[in-house]
């Protein structure tokens, strides 16, 4: 071994001694880092695109083969439920794992009085929890509305549940031995009473405590809107398909390419859109944008957040849009597909997960809630997903 001279051996002696007392001379560069996203940004948390007649017990959400995703609803602990073409609905747990909830694969209305996993539902369903946590299922296709209670027995509450008994009847009377025309949208009122968008009844219907139902808004007239500032049950409806309550008592209509206003006077108003349905007015009044909030049968829902801005599903836009307490709107989510009259064409397709919502494409969204931390979670209908966007 070569020996050290004196002049060496103090030289790295005095290395030693400066390497204890200040940092390395050659440092390890830091990993990449990379810009936060720009919210809000979206994701899939329910859905693999692929379809199925039916999703087994206990299969994760991401990986499960829904047929069409339209209704949603969401419980007080954040169970989430989903409706599918498949004639089910689903409990997605706060774990991400999928139960069933309700329907046999089979399109029906029976079932009434044993549990909801052996009672037949169709596939067009929307869904609400009511105040006391129950869940409703509003049945286009058999016209009625039914309840699931926390047993899980199923019941009719509204309409004759018979698929040849469509119509409109039974004000004043029991709800049960009411006709409702394809109720499309449910919702509850701080008090507990159930409001039904009863669509081919031009009509919203209420039904009380004690379960008698009455009409709400809608004369049931048919053609262009009437009744501007005017009592609600003179006004005709080109809808409805999904309604919701603000916190201030006053309910929203999803009334085909316009959403329209009770306030607290029983008094409608439209906030949004027009007769004519279209796509434009982002960054403006809501009142002079064009919608189109309804298509190919699938409707899209409304709902509103902690502060009183409104989101709903525009669906024939494959649009996500808020309308902010101060009537302005925007898109929040989707590129959307532009067709009135002319301009760029945007297919429906699926992508942007994990990047900013507005540059996403979706395919005919539907239902919409808000969950416990003020995210949008909708129903991506013909992606066979469920999305969310973090706000």
């Amino acid at each position: 071994m070569k020996a050290f001279n004196p002049k060496q051996l103090l030289l790295l002696f005095s290395l030693f001694i400066y390497s204890c007392h200040h940092e390395p001379i050659i440092k390890t560069p830091p990993p990449p880092s990379h810009p936060p996203l720009v919210g809000p940004f979206i994701t899939t948390i329910g859905g693999n695109g692929a379809e199925s007649v039916s999703v087994p017990d206990g299969t994760p959400a991401t990986s499960s083969p829904f047929n069409g995703v339209n209704g949603l609803a969401i419980d007080s602990i954040g169970n989430l439920y989903v409706s599918d073409l498949s004639q089910y609905v689903y409990k997605i747990t706060p774990q991400g794992l999928v139960y069933h909830f309700a329907g046999t694969g089979m399109v029906g209305s029976d079932g009434d009085g044993g549990p909801a996993t052996a009672a037949k539902v169709s596939g067009f369903v929307s869904l609400a929890v009511s105040p006391s946590g129950e869940v409703y299922i509003c049945d286009e296709s058999a016209g009625c509305v039914r309840k699931v209670d926390k047993n899980g027995i199923i019941t009719t509450i509204a309409g004759i549940s018979d698929f040849s008994n469509i119509g409109f009847s039974g004000d004043n009377g029991p709800a049960t031995a009411a006709r409702l025309g394809n109720p499309s949208g449910i919702c509850f009122d701080k008090a507990g009473n159930l409001y039904i968008a009863d669509a081919y009844n031009s009509r919203v219907r209420k039904v009380d405590a004690s379960g008698i139902i009455t009409t709400f808004a809608g004369s049931g007239g048919f053609g262009t809107y009437s009744g501007e500032n005017g009592a609600a049950t003179d006004a005709v409806l080109q809808g409805p398909f999904s309604i919701a309550f603000n916190n201030k008592g006053e309910l929203f209509i999803n009334d085909g390419p316009a959403i329209r206003k009770i306030d607290t006077g029983h008094i409608i108003h439209t906030i949004a859109g027009a007769e004519v349905m279209g796509d434009g007015g982002d960054g403006f009044s809501a009142a002079s944008a064009l919608l189109h909030a309804v298509g190919d049968g699938h409707h899209g829902g409304i709902v509103f957040d902690s502060t009183g801005n409104l989101y709903f599903a525009d669906a024939g836009n494959m649009r996500i849009r808020k309308i902010n307490t101060t009537g302005i709107i925007n898109t929040i989510a989707g590129i959307g597909y532009k067709d009135y009259p002319y301009g760029a064409h945007y297919q429906g397709g699926y992508s942007g997960d994990g990047g900013s919502a507005t540059a996403a494409k979706l395919n005919w969204p539907t239902g919409i809630i808000i969950d416990f931390n003020g995210n949008i979670v909708f129903a991506d209908y013909n992606n066979g997903r469920i999305r969310k966007i973090y706000n």
